[in-house]
């Protein structure tokens, strides 16, 4: 798991908590955490959970990675355009998924 900072550090000390209030349980897990994404690294799949406002931040960070396949969480104002600017400026050819994003009608939310 991608952290920085502050919650980087809860996650390694504490691991991944979870509240599930219907259950009337926590779970924790603990998580490999790393606090950069390089070029090089590869995984089979990438989750992006953030902040609307923090996402074009860190899309030079995604489209610089090698790993293929992205699902972008989040109710994003501009899915089209993020995955163009992923697809458009990766060295490896990107599938990228949204959700909880609403597109325009006739758009797929996997390309």
């Amino acid at each position: 798991m991608l952290a920085r900072g502050r919650r980087a550090d809860e996650l390694q000390q504490n691991g991944n908590v979870i509240r599930h209030y219907l259950q009337l349980r926590t779970t924790v897990d603990k998580v490999n955490v790393i606090r950069e994404l390089q070029p090089e690294d590869v995984y089979d799949l990438i989750f992006v959970v953030m902040k609307y406002p923090d996402f074009e931040a860190v899309l030079p960070v995604l489209a610089a990675n090698q790993s293929k396949h992205i699902v972008i969480m989040g109710n994003n104002a501009s899915p089209i355009e993020m995955r163009h600017y992923l697809q458009s400026n990766s060295p490896v050819e990107k599938k990228v998924a949204f959700a909880f994003s609403r597109l325009p009608d006739g758009e797929r939310t996997v390309g």
